[in-house]
């Protein structure tokens, strides 16, 4: 059974489609790596863009806060130790009132407070006392009644000594200026302090107060992010939290010192944003192919069926068929020249064996002087110079026959004068022997009974013979 081949159609329409999806295929494996690559750029683009302005917004709200305290340090009286204690709160009270804060306090510079408590490893207290500025701390447990607090304390001197004012905060205060962040569907954000602690959260996602360092319910990628955050003034990093990835960008906030805006987004929704248009353009690729094999197909029709004829045409010549013309492809090409090459190679056999048949059939008449009639093309020559040489020796062998044959008659002539004289010499001698014949005959009367008796001994000689 012959080996089942593959069609020059198919082979012709897969050599169409294969490119044209693998030209797809890579298309859509570059238009993914580049748009990957190009979302990503662009959202931590934004992400840093936005962490750069809330964190200028918090630095405006710091300045904002730390200029409330001027109505406290620019009023002496609030430090004046002859004005009773009581009326010194009071008016801190009604100094807090119409501030931010909770509540106004004095911290002498030996850290002991109005409310008869000592802040002197405070952190806010230490560097407004070093700094001769306004600093905003951490939440913190808050000494009075053990609350959650964000404290902030200020300098300022008066009547020759130094005191720090400070005030409390919500610990949800910062968390409120970031509730509004809107980094795409489902962003987050959070303030963190320089210790990795959570300021401010605009999710529940992250618990305001976690400490970020070590092992917590947080997990070691948003820890690992924010050791990345602490090391840099701003930048981008990626974290996981709650199973879900997150780009990030980062900006610190210069009036809080260590303090870090994050804003983050889901990377998921980018990745289904360049799947979706991946999927278009597969569908569009696929289109295209199968319209390019369409397409093409019919100019494969026009190059595979007459090569496939032609292919057929040759088949049959070889198994026999060298009578049947090829037919010729008038497409101005290879194709044309193979199918007009198929039916001169089909002339050029038929008339080859033609004429080798009229030659043998000549020879095999007897007639030795019939020649090749036609053009022998190519290879083709070498058997007209073998019917030719077959030709030359066979006459050769006649022409050696008939000399033989001419040798043999002149003999033969000379063979029928020498039985003639012969003949002539018997004549003569045939009256001598009649003669000689009557001697005999008397002779013969006188053994007649020996001959009798000699016929019978021949009789027997035969018989034993």
């Amino acid at each position: 059974m012959p080996k089942k081949r593959k069609t020059l159609k198919l082979r012709l329409t897969l050599l169409s489609a294969i490119p044209v999806l693998a030209a797809c295929i890579i298309l859509v494996v570059i238009y993914i790596v580049v748009s990957y690559q190009r979302y990503m750029s662009m959202y931590k683009d934004e992400g840093l863009s936005l962490s750069e302005a809330y964190a200028s917004s918090i630095e405006h709200t710091i300045s904002s806060l730390s200029q409330q305290f001027d109505v406290v340090d620019k009023n002496a009286s609030i430090v004046d130790e002859s004005i009773p204690l009581d009326e010194r709160k009071a008016m801190l009270k009604d100094a807090a009132s119409t501030s931010t804060f909770k509540d106004f306090s004095i911290a002498y510079s030996t850290g002991k407070t109005y409310s008869d408590t000592d802040i002197s490893a405070r952190e806010y207290f230490k560097q407004a006392m070093s700094t001769r500025g306004a600093y905003v701390s951490s939440p913190v447990v808050r000494m009075t009644d053990n609350s959650i607090t964000i404290m902030m304390g200020k300098y300022f001197s008066a009547n020759g000594e130094n005191y720090v004012v400070y005030g409390g905060l919500a610990a949800e205060t910062f968390s409120e200026l970031i509730k509004e962040v809107h980094y795409e569907e489902n962003g987050i954000a959070f303030i963190m302090d320089k210790d990795g602690i959570i300021v401010g959260t605009s999710t529940n996602l992250v618990p305001q107060l976690t400490e970020m360092q070590g092992d917590h319910n947080l997990g070691q990628s948003i820890t690992d992010a924010a050791e990345t955050v602490l090391k840099g003034k701003e930048g981008n990093v990626e974290f996981t939290l709650a199973g879900t990835s997150y780009i990030a960008g980062y900006a610190q906030i210069d009036s809080a010192e260590g303090w870090y805006v994050v804003t983050a987004t889901p990377e998921q929704p980018i990745i289904d944003s360049i799947a979706s248009a991946a999927a278009i353009i597969i569908v569009v690729a696929i289109l295209a192919t199968i319209l390019s094999v369409i397409v093409t197909g019919f100019r494969i029709k026009n190059i595979a069926d007459p090569v496939a004829a032609t292919a057929k045409r040759m088949q049959d010549m070889a198994d026999g068929d060298i009578t049947t013309p090829a037919q010729i492809y008038k497409t101005n090409d290879e194709i044309e020249t193979m199918s007009e090459a198929s039916n001169a190679l089909i002339n050029n056999m038929s008339a080859i064996i033609n004429d080798l048949a009229r030659v043998l059939t000549a020879i095999s008449q007897g007639d030795l002087t019939v020649h090749t009639g036609v053009s022998y093309p190519g290879d083709f020559v070498q058997i007209e110079n073998s019917i030719n040489d077959i030709l030359n020796a066979l006459n050769n062998i006649m022409s050696d026959v008939n000399m033989s044959s001419t040798e043999v008659l002149s003999g033969s002539n000379q063979m029928a004068e020498g039985s003639q004289s012969l003949a002539d010499g018997t004549t003569r001698q045939a009256s001598a022997i009649e003669e000689i014949s009557a001697t005999i005959a008397e002779v013969s009367t006188q053994i007649a009974n020996t001959a009798q008796n000699a016929a019978q001994a021949g009789d027997l000689s035969k018989q034993t013979q």
